[in-house]
């Protein structure tokens, strides 16, 4: 869960000529943006090097096993906005959603939601974990120290109730500059290195049943995991153009890399609409309220465009099954017999 959630907010930029850069807040990608990566589970072709300037790497041959699809959004528009009411970036993927301040001189994530054992949490980030420090350029270096941290209900047997907390360290350097090589292209990049010591402790809040047994918190498990984490950063696009996380312990690599540049979700292309959709967020029934009272076709979509709900000669109101769907943010368009159209949008929370 974490490694998901805390990935996917190293989001920076690429560019064209060799030379040393440096990476500002406005190499972050905007609002509205989804992100397309390709990742390499079986990695073991290309040395990751040394560092230095004027390096060049080439990583053309790494191939996409699991593709990854994450979508950047306005925080205010999902349901637990309210958790993180100062945060201005959101991502969205398959494991949660990450809630990040973007400023002049940092990048962090203040908060995320998941779902661990089939339960929804909300997880605080604080002190908050800095992704970026901005201007970054080559032989900059910082550290950071944060602790996630989320309780919630759990039911098992002589159990009501579990947290996660999770205190990493790192030691950041940008220890390189040079020509990268991947599938998509070849990019001017700077190489962030991040030595991260991490302290992974799960607990558990035995039941209280008064007057012989008061319930208390007890230890269920603790990790301790060492990573390497590389990103190379680029001018002009928003994302990082490849990143590496090498476990020390079984010595496991793992890559990931930008398939294409960023492109604009189709929701931020939505006008309007009279129509009126509740619950929002939804959970299993979503209703959308029809503003005239003529027949319509409507058409929901993922965040990517692709159709997900398609209902004809709906009239008045329409109410649609989401419960099949994923947490996320989708699009609704209705289409009336006389032509006219109107769309909006709706979020998924599970």
């Amino acid at each position: 869960m974490k490694k998901q959630l805390l990935s996917i907010f190293a989001l920076m930029s690429f560019g064209a000529v060799t030379a040393q850069i440096t990476i500002t807040q406005a190499d972050v990608a905007s609002l509205g943006y989804v992100i397309f990566r390709g990742t390499d589970t079986t990695f073991t072709e290309t040395p990751i090097g040394p560092g230095g300037t004027g390096m060049s790497w080439d990583f053309s041959g790494i191939v996409d096993d699991t593709g990854d699809t994450l979508a950047i959004s306005d925080p205010v528009v999902l349901p637990n906005y309210s958790d993180f009411p100062s945060s201005n970036i959101a991502i969205i993927n398959g494991g949660g959603t990450a809630y990040g301040i973007l400023n002049s001189s940092s990048l962090s994530i203040i908060g995320q939601t998941a779902t661990v054992a089939g339960t929804d949490i909300v997880v605080d980030v604080n002190p908050a974990e800095v992704v970026a420090a901005f201007p970054s350029t080559y032989n900059d270096s910082y550290f950071n120290s944060s602790r996630a941290f989320g309780e919630f209900p759990f039911t098992a047997t002589g159990i009501d109730s579990a947290r996660v907390i999770s205190l990493k360290e790192k030691q950041v350097d940008i220890d390189a500059w040079g020509s990268l090589v991947i599938p998509f292209g070849t990019f001017n990049v700077i190489r962030v290195k991040e030595e991260i010591i991490q302290y992974d402790t799960i607990d558990i809040h035995t039941l209280s049943i008064p007057p012989f047994i008061i319930g208390s918190w007890q230890n269920f498990q603790t990790d301790e995991t060492h990573t390497t984490h590389y990103s190379f950063w680029a001018n002009g696009i928003g994302f990082p153009v490849m990143e590496i996380d090498s476990l020390h312990a079984t010595g496991e690599v793992n890559v990931t890399w930008l398939l294409q540049a960023p492109e604009v979700s189709i929701k931020e292309q939505i006008v309007s609409s009279n129509a009126m959709v509740y619950p929002n967020p939804a959970k299993d029934v979503v209703t959308i309220k029809l503003s005239q009272n003529s027949l319509a076709v409507i058409e929901v979509t993922d965040v990517l465009g692709k159709q997900v709900k398609l209902l004809s000669n709906q009239k008045i109101a329409s109410t649609l099954n989401v419960a099949d769907l994923t947490e996320g943010i989708y699009v609704y368009k209705v289409t009336y017999a006389n032509g006219k159209a109107e769309s909006g949008r709706f979020v998924i929370s599970k």
